[in-house]
């Protein structure tokens, strides 16, 4: 009887914690920042969309705090800035945090592509802050894809998220924030070889420099698998190989071999899967290739997707994948917002998450295509942080589980949504 009370007692001061907002999470919203050694999951969540997990940090709050921490630099690679004009989001307090973070005298060096748009004209005219434009779509015939930041070359934050205002309050996406130190020092060393070729000098650098790294034949990776060394629980992998530092693993070859250390489960939450690349003319199925072996092994492969594949290869793609015995696709539609309604190129979902048995995940920028692994630059990690991964599955889960998914059936016609 004294044990059963004890509980009641217990569970009805978790009950009053909660119900007065009190978050007891050790990822609670006054812990953004992970301390030195850690690293956490961050996500956005669209409005009116039940997917909030109150243990996991909005990636906006997230961003804003981490950028506060900075005393002497801040480093960003980003696809593009996309601010909305007609009011206040989020994305506005994450600009002018860093406007007030370089005023504070912190060196602002933002590298950015023109693909979609180009950033505020008022972040290059702040004297703190110097802004460069991307060499990829001259010399590779890609993008500068990645969505990171570094502050003092410490604190990483990275994954999904654009520096859209849509990506931070329309558009469900995760990624992590990373507090170590080996983790910023390899993404310092990818930066400042894309700072450089984005540079005054950037033709004359792109011809000089020899590549990193070779491309290795994917007939030689078929059956090896990935390990980590060491005592580490996070390791950095970039594309393309050609200009990725030594010590950072290519991207493709890192998820093809994780992939292959697959026997229980294979979790794909992903934006976009496509063994024909329409930027390189080429078709490569490396990557679906191992995800069926993984199902002849008996793996089960669950894959989530947008609804924006419907129209698209990706959908056929991906039926070809749906057929097989060990494989379950379902395609995500989200409703508009209430307060909101029809926002162009929002209310999607846009990870780039992979989970094998629950002991790793990779999570970054990339898209599951050949371009994105050859010729664009990304930024991805694989961590095995039980918590970490923990934490990502119920991500994906929530979504995969979610009212807003169906199964996409391989003989059913269907019509592309209104992007």
């Amino acid at each position: 009887m004294r044990f059963t009370c004890r509980v009641k007692i217990v569970l009805f001061v978790l009950f009053f914690l909660l119900a007065v907002g009190i978050n007891i999470s050790p990822t609670a919203a006054d812990e953004l920042v992970p301390a030195e050694g850690e690293h956490f999951v961050i996500e956005s969540v669209p409005d009116d969309v039940d997917f909030n997990h109150p243990y996991i940090p909005q990636t906006a709050e997230a961003w804003i705090a981490g950028l506060e921490t900075a005393e002497e630099s801040i480093k960003a690679g980003l696809f593009y800035i996309q601010e909305w004009v007609h009011g206040e989001t989020n994305l506005d307090r994450v600009l002018d945090k860093i406007v007030e973070m370089s005023r504070e005298g912190v060196e602002v060096e933002i590298l950015t592509d023109t693909a979609i748009t180009k950033p505020p004209a008022y972040l290059d005219e702040e004297e703190n802050i110097e802004v460069r434009y991307s060499a990829y779509g001259e010399h590779s015939g890609g993008v500068m894809h990645a969505k990171y930041f570094i502050v003092d070359e410490e604190l990483v934050y990275l994954g999904s998220a654009n520096f859209d205002w849509r990506s931070l309050e329309h558009i469900r996406e995760v990624g992590l924030a990373i507090n170590k130190p080996e983790i910023a020092a390899d993404l310092n060393d990818i930066f400042e070889v894309d700072w450089q070729f984005a540079g005054d000098r950037g033709d004359e650098f792109w011809e000089e420099y020899t590549p990193f790294q070779g491309k290795t034949p994917y007939h030689e990776i078929t059956g090896e698998t990935f390990s980590f060394s060491g005592e580490r629980e996070i390791k950095l992998t970039a594309s393309p190989p050609q200009s990725t530092p030594p010590g950072v693993m290519r991207s493709d070859e890192a998820l093809i071999k994780m992939i292959n250390t697959a026997e229980n489960y294979l979790y794909m939450d992903i934006y976009e899967y496509d063994n024909w690349d329409f930027y390189a003319g080429k078709y490569w199925d490396e990557l679906d290739r191992a995800i069926r072996r993984a199902e002849v092994r008996g793996v089960d492969v669950r894959i989530l997707v947008p609804d924006w594949v419907f129209g698209g290869s990706s959908e056929k793609y991906l039926k070809s994948l749906a057929v097989l015995d060990g494989v379950e696709v379902k395609v995500m539609s989200l409703p508009q917002s209430e307060e909101w309604g029809y926002i162009p190129f929002a209310r999607t979902t846009h990870p780039k998450l992979v989970i094998v048995d629950g002991d790793m995940a990779w999570v970054g920028s990339t898209n599951l295509s050949y371009n994105y692994f050859n010729a664009s630059r990304d930024v991805d990690a694989i961590t095995r942080h039980d918590e970490v991964v923990d934490n990502l599955r119920t991500f994906f889960l929530t979504g995969y589980q979610s009212e807003y998914v169906d199964l996409l059936k391989p003989e059913k016609d269907y019509q592309p949504p209104i992007r």
